[in-house]
């Protein structure tokens, strides 16, 4: 809901009572300086006087001194106003800077730490006091050019930044922006940062497991590929590639029935085709022809490769050779 700005009540109007007061005064002395001075009749004779010439005077003075204490007043109500409404302003944006969920502090040019927020301060793991006596460096924060003084000015822009906090290890993206004051002589700068140390920490794991999944596909002793719905290679072992006499690499992005193709290839029976059809997997013995020509006798496992909903999207496949014991 917007909020009206009460109206001042003329009673309030200090500027326009005195304005009325002084034009009141200057009547009266008016008057009485007629009657000390020139000895024009009595005192209240020439308080209520009809001469056009003196009323003229007096009244274009009086609304003179009237009409400026209303400018006055409706500047200083403007004022009052506007100083009332950049108070809630600065108090409501402090608030937002405040309990803001993202690490938000400001420095000088030399570095200096002014001010910090609450996330901020929990981040570093400080206390409102130790802010006034810490630096950009006390901070490990990235260092940019070096200014005339010899002081070192903050780099600018987005970084993502380690820190060493308690023993432990935290990760900051940080966006380092110069902070606009009008007519200061001291250049400001705003830091706002995004506690990324769990997601770093996920990352670190993802990388880890999927090391160790790819390990496990290399090393697997069954000839082992994975196949995309449209029959596109996307991975194998080097098992595999041994078993069909190809690369690596070349085997990556070709068609699954061109790269070791085998008899149920382009029929019903296609492994492929039954995964994506409902199967939960596949067994049979199946002839396969190698990239020389060969042939070899193979024993295949397939599975669907499922989505994070559950749907089939690929297919791995695994072959064992049985050509000997065959």
């Amino acid at each position: 809901m917007m909020r009206r700005t009460p109206r001042v009540s003329w009673i309030t109007n200090t500027y326009l009572l005195a304005g009325l007061i002084l034009a009141a005064t200057y009547w009266l002395l008016e008057s009485a300086m007629h009657v000390v001075l020139f000895g024009e009749g009595t005192f209240w004779a020439q308080v209520f006087t009809l001469d056009p010439h003196e009323l003229s005077k007096r009244l274009l003075f009086s609304v003179l001194v009237v009409v400026f204490s209303l400018y006055a007043q409706h500047g200083i109500n403007v004022r009052r106003r506007t100083e009332a409404a950049l108070k809630i302003s600065e108090e409501k944006y402090r608030t937002l800077i405040e309990k803001a969920l993202n690490p938000v502090f400001l420095f000088d040019e030399r570095g200096r730490l002014l001010e910090a927020n609450e996330s901020a301060l929990k981040f570093f793991d400080l206390s409102p006091e130790q802010v006034p006596s810490l630096t950009t460096r006390d901070l490990a924060l990235p260092e940019g050019e070096q200014a005339p003084d010899g002081s070192t000015r903050p780099m600018l822009g987005k970084s993502e930044i380690n820190f060493r906090v308690n023993g432990g290890s935290k990760s900051l993206a940080l966006n380092i922006v110069p902070l606009a004051v009008a007519e200061s002589e001291q250049e400001n700068f705003f830091g706002i940062g995004e506690d990324i140390t769990e997601r770093k920490l996920a990352e670190a794991n993802l990388r880890i497991a999927l090391d160790e999944l790819n390990q496990i596909f290399q090393t697997a002793s069954s000839a082992m590929r994975v196949v995309d719905s449209d029959f596109t290679v996307l991975k194998v072992n080097e098992t595999f590639a041994q078993l069909a006499g190809v690369g690596s690499a070349a085997a990556v992005g070709e068609k699954c029935y061109d790269i070791f193709a085998g008899d149920r290839c382009h029929t019903e029976e296609c492994p492929l085709t039954c995964v994506l059809s409902g199967e939960k997997e596949i067994e049979y013995e199946l002839t396969k022809t190698r990239k020389d020509g060969s042939t070899v006798t193979c024993l295949l496992t397939a599975r669907p490769f499922v989505d994070a909903d559950g749907h089939p999207i690929a297919m791995v496949e695994s072959f064992k050779d049985v050509t000997e014991l065959t």
